[in-house]
């Protein structure tokens, strides 16, 4: 005799659930992450090459207008070209063979109080070619770009003077003064009045 007859299985019209493989999820994770360190790599070198490498970018202020710099405003009153600039052991100074001093005459105004102005300019060609303003060269009036930091007042207009050394060819092709500004931002290219 035989005993009671097994019920059949109940049928079931769904399939059945798929297990995630954990292996795939972990591949598509160590992909996207990968993409996004490249992608993060890119943007930050792309940044980088086109602010702080050549060629620099400038942003031409209205002939003599205030441009911004970190802590000062900066206004360019003249760019004149000479043969003799400042003294030298009681002489007048002179520039090198096949060059002319270019000398431009500024006015710097403190906005905020800081230990040292920043005032680091470069003289500008429309070429594009730049100099940076002599080192050490002939003595000559305004030589600081304000007093001393415990004596400059904010918001007082000093005058400063920058002399800048080029070669006679390109005295006449100039195009401003740039200013650095430390930033990402292209300088402003100081122009002096019309």
């Amino acid at each position: 005799m035989s005993g009671p007859a097994a019920a059949p299985a109940p049928h079931s019209s769904a399939a059945p659930r798929a297990v995630p493989d954990e292996g795939r999820a972990r591949a598509w994770l160590s992909a996207a992450g990968a993409f996004l360190l490249v992608l993060l790599f890119v943007v930050v070198e792309l940044t980088y090459s086109s602010t702080h490498l050549p060629p620099p970018r400038y942003r031409p202020v209205a002939a003599g207008a205030v441009a911004e710099g970190p802590h000062a405003d900066f206004r360019l009153l003249s760019l004149r070209q000479t043969e003799r600039w400042g003294t030298e052991s009681g002489a007048p100074g002179s520039p090198e063979p096949g060059a002319v001093w270019v000398v431009a005459q500024l006015e710097v105004t403190p906005r905020e109080k800081q230990d040292y102005l920043l005032c680091t300019m470069t003289l500008v060609s429309a070429s594009g070619r730049a100099w940076e303003p002599v080192g050490i060269g002939p003595t000559h009036e305004g030589e600081s770009c304000a007093p001393e930091p415990e004596a400059a007042v904010v918001g007082t207009t000093y005058p400063f003077v920058l002399g800048f050394e080029v070669p006679a060819a390109d005295a006449d092709d100039l195009a401003g003064l740039a200013l650095e500004t430390y930033s990402w931002r292209a300088s402003p290219l100081l122009r002096p009045p019309a």
